[in-house]
C-alpha cells in the first residue's frame, strides 16, 4: 500500500468547486482502485474529520510546524494541488528537509507567475517535484518548458458512472416549467464572471422565449465571496428573464442539473483547465465559454474568440464581447441539429480523452514513478 499525502488549500466535501472535486477524485479513486492511503492536508480545514474514508488534517501555518507534520504522517508521496497553495514556498525553499517523493499540479502557476523570486527558487529546486499541469497550451506548462523544467501533462476527468443515470428529476424537484433551461455551476470567486451574465441574458431576453437561467454555487467560508454571490444573484434577479439560484445542493441534483439543461454557459475570464466544462461534456450538454485555458481542446461547445485583457490579465467583457456571448447563446438553442451534434461530440472526447478511470492510471504512474525515483536516490 502506497501512503499519499495530498495538500491543498480548499477541501469543502460537496462543493461546486472544481479544487474540491479534483481532490475528492484522485484521494477517493486511487484509495478504492489501487491500494492508496489518501490522507488530505487542508487549510480550509478547521479539525479532523474523515469522508468517504478519507483522512482530513488541518494544515500546520508555521513552517517548521508544517515540515514536521508531513515527516510525521510518513508517507510515500506528497502531492501539492495549485501553486497557490499556501505553505508552497516553505516547500520550495525546505525540499530536502521532507522525507519522501514529492509533486506539484500547477494549475496555472498563477502564485509563481506573479513572484519572480519564488520561480526562480522552484526552479532551482525543481528536481526535487515531479510537475503536472492539465494541458499542453497554457502559461504554465509554457513557462516549463521555456525553463526546461519536466512536466508530465494530466488532464482533468470525469467519472461517467456518475452521469450515466437513467432518471433525474431536477424539472420536477425545483419547480421548472420553462422550455429551456440555461445552467451556470461556479463559486462567486471574481473572474468567475456571473456579473456580466445579466447584460448578455438580458440582450437574450429579446430574442428566445420561455427560458430560465439555473445558477448553482456552494457557500464560502469567506464573507466578502458571501457578499459578492449575494449582490449578484440579488440584481440578476430583477432581470426580466427568469432565474434561479441553489446554493448547497446535494451533487446529485447538480449532475441532474447537468442532464435536464439544454446549454451550459462559462462566463470566467481566466481559467486552466475547467471540470464544469468536461461536466457538460459528459452530460452531452453543449456550453458557450471565452477562450479561458484549455477550452480551444475541447469539443462540444463554442469558444468566443476574444483576446482583451483588463489588469488583473482576465479576458475583459465590454458591449463587443456582450454581444457576442448572446449571438453564440441564440445561435445554440435556436440550432437543435447544432446542439445534437455538439451534444455528441463532447461527449465522445470525454470517453476517449477525459474519462476518470484513464487519468487514475495516469496518477498511479506518475506517484509511482516519482516514489521509485525517489527511493533510488536516498538509498
Amino acid at each position: 500500500m502506497k501512503k499519499l499525502i495530498i495538500a491543498v488549500n480548499h477541501s469543502y466535501p460537496d462543493s461546486t468547486g472544481g479544487c474540491e472535486k479534483v481532490v475528492s477524485q484522485i484521494s477517493e479513486g486511487l484509495s478504492s482502485l489501487y491500494d492508496y492511503e489518501c490522507v488530505i492536508l487542508s487549510n480550509s480545514a478547521k479539525k479532523y474529520s474523515t469522508n468517504n474514508g478519507i483522512k482530513t488534517y488541518p494544515c500546520k501555518m508555521v513552517e517548521r510546524e508544517f515540515i514536521d507534520q508531513i515527516n510525521a504522517i510518513k508517507a510515500d508521496h506528497i502531492f501539492v494541488y495549485s501553486d497557490s497553495f499556501y505553505q508552497w514556498p516553505f516547500m520550495v525553499q525546505q525540499a530536502n528537509r521532507i522525507d519522501c517523493s514529492k509533486s506539484v499540479a500547477l494549475v496555472g502557476m498563477n502564485a509563481m507567475l506573479s513572484n519572480r523570486f519564488l520561480f526562480e527558487q522552484f526552479k532551482k529546486n525543481s528536481d526535487y517535484f515531479s510537475i503536472i499541469t492539465h494541458s499542453d497550451n497554457y502559461q504554465d506548462y509554457t513557462k516549463c518548458s521555456e525553463n526546461s523544467i519536466p512536466v508530465s501533462v494530466i488532464p482533468n476527468a470525469v467519472d461517467l458512472n456518475e452521469f450515466d443515470i437513467q432518471n433525474s428529476h431536477f424539472r420536477e424537484k425545483y419547480n421548472i416549467s420553462e422550455k429551456l433551461i440555461i445552467l451556470c455551476v461556479s463559486n462567486f470567486f471574481v473572474g468567475k464572471g456571473q456579473e456580466f451574465l445579466l447584460p448578455i441574458l438580458s440582450s437574450l431576453e429579446k430574442k428566445v422565449e420561455d427560458f430560465i437561467v439555473v445558477f448553482i454555487s456552494s457557500t464560502s467560508q469567506w464573507p466578502m465571496l458571501e457578499t459578492r454571490r449575494k449582490t449578484i444573484s440579488a440584481k440578476i434577479g430583477k432581470a426580466n428573464f427568469k432565474s434561479l439560484f441553489l446554493n448547497d445542493i446535494p451533487r446529485s441534483d447538480v449532475v441532474s442539473a447537468f442532464l435536464e439543461s439544454d446549454l451550459f454557459v462559462f462566463p470566467s475570464q481566466k481559467e486552466v483547465s475547467p471540470l464544469v466544462i468536461l461536466e457538460s461534456m459528459a452530460s452531452s450538454t453543449p456550453w458557450v465559454g471565452l477562450s479561458v485555458g484549455n477550452l480551444g481542446q475541447l469539443s462540444g461547445g463554442i469558444v468566443i474568440d476574444w483576446n482583451k485583457k483588463d489588469g488583473n490579465d482576465f479576458l475583459s467583457y465590454n458591449n463587443e464581447l456582450c454581444a457576442l456571448f448572446c449571438d453564440r447563446i441564440n445561435l445554440l438553442l435556436s440550432n437543435d441539429e447544432l446542439r445534437e451534434k455538439l451534444s455528441k461530440s463532447g461527449r465522445e472526447q470525454i470517453e476517449k480523452e477525459y474519462s476518470l478511470d484513464s487519468v487514475l492510471q495516469k496518477y498511479d504512474r506518475f506517484f509511482s514513478d516519482s516514489i521509485d525515483r525517489f527511493r533510488n536516490k536516498v538509498s
